[in-house]
């Protein structure tokens, strides 16, 4: 019987290791490739994210100065009433874009609690009220407005029930010290003890953040009827809110003339208001409230622009590119027996 021819034996198991370690390679590769793709196909998303978001950040830019100019056009080209007319209608701005879509929300910012206010007892009463309008009581409001004064002042003593460095600087997370200058936003609130982010969303909509410089003022032509807790507490008490909701609901078609007739209003015969602030009552529009929807792509943007209106001149008061800055509306029913919900 003829002996088996080694040589070839170990011929055909060379040519299957090369074969298998061939697949094996090519696999290997394959891998390789599907991953290089994978990482290319990611930067090319995010290189053109990247590219979108920068675009968008100029139309962003573009969108506060033409919400500038459009404003001081509005100034100079009509009257008070007229300005106030424009910016209560609630009517958006739709400038289309290439690939997108600006939206201007304008309206009359003269209708919150400037938190600038709390540098003095007037605005710490006030604000008090205020909180007491929206449900909250007992220690915890002196609290709260014991620290935001002490938040914003540049000395080191504490107000009672409240605290200045030592109180944050003990913090395990996030040690600092207090502000010692005015609010620069809203959210600053919630670094304050006893303020939770529900008390933060509570708060959120009544309030704004302008200098203690300035007075505070409250257009009572207007405010809506959800925002008769800002009306309340500058007619002295908590117990005002079904009252400032009368005369919010029962305002002139036109608005009141003047701070005065609103004083004569039938609603408030009878009504002591000697020793208010009623200095922070007016008519007419002193500041605009601008909410800019940029959508470019898949980019999204929002920018909140505050203005101070002084005597025909515009004064930039707050800039902000978050949600977040925006000052949620809060739906309230004239009917009793519904739930108030914040939207």
């Amino acid at each position: 019987m003829p002996r088996p021819d080694t040589n070839d034996s170990f011929s055909h198991k060379e040519r299957g290791a090369v074969l298998l370690m061939t697949l094996l390679v090519m696999s290997l590769m394959a891998t390789l490739a599907i991953s290089m793709m994978d990482v290319t196909r990611v930067s090319i998303k995010r290189t053109a994210n990247m590219a979108a978001y920068a675009q968008v950040d100029w139309y962003a830019k573009g969108a506060e100065d033409f919400a500038q100019v459009y404003i001081e056009s509005q100034i100079s080209q009509v009257s008070t009433t007229q300005l106030a007319i424009t910016l209560n209608a609630g009517e958006p701005i739709m400038l289309p874009i290439e690939g997108g879509l600006i939206t201007l929300l304008v309206s009359d910012g003269t209708d919150c609690f400037s938190l600038g206010s709390l540098s003095n007892a007037t605005g710490q009463t006030q604000f008090k009220e205020l909180l007491q309008a929206i449900g909250w009581n007992g220690r915890d409001v002196d609290s709260i407005i014991a620290h935001a004064a002490d938040w914003m002042d540049s000395d080191s003593q504490s107000l009672p029930y409240g605290g200045e460095d030592y109180v944050y600087l003990g913090q395990p997370d996030l040690p600092h010290r207090t502000a010692n200058i005015d609010f620069q936003s809203p959210m600053e609130l919630r670094v304050l003890p006893g303020i939770n982010e529900e008390a933060y969303q509570a708060i959120r909509p009544y309030v704004c953040a302008r200098s203690s410089d300035a007075p505070m003022s409250i257009n009572v032509n207007s405010l809506q009827f959800w925002q008769a807790p800002v009306l309340a507490a500058i007619l002295g008490s908590a117990d005002h809110v079904q009252l400032a909701q009368n005369l919010i609901e029962q305002r002139p078609a036109t608005g009141y003339p003047s701070v005065t007739d609103f004083q004569e209003s039938e609603l408030l015969k009878g009504m002591t208001l000697e020793g208010l602030d009623l200095e922070t009552l007016t008519v007419e529009p002193k500041h605009v409230w601008i909410e800019a929807h940029i959508n470019y792509l898949d980019a999204k943007r929002v920018l909140v622009l505050d203005y101070t209106l002084d005597n025909g001149t515009l004064k930039r008061d707050y800039r902000r590119r978050t949600d977040e800055a925006r000052r949620p509306a809060v739906s309230l029913s004239l009917d009793p027996n519904v739930k108030d919900t914040t939207r």
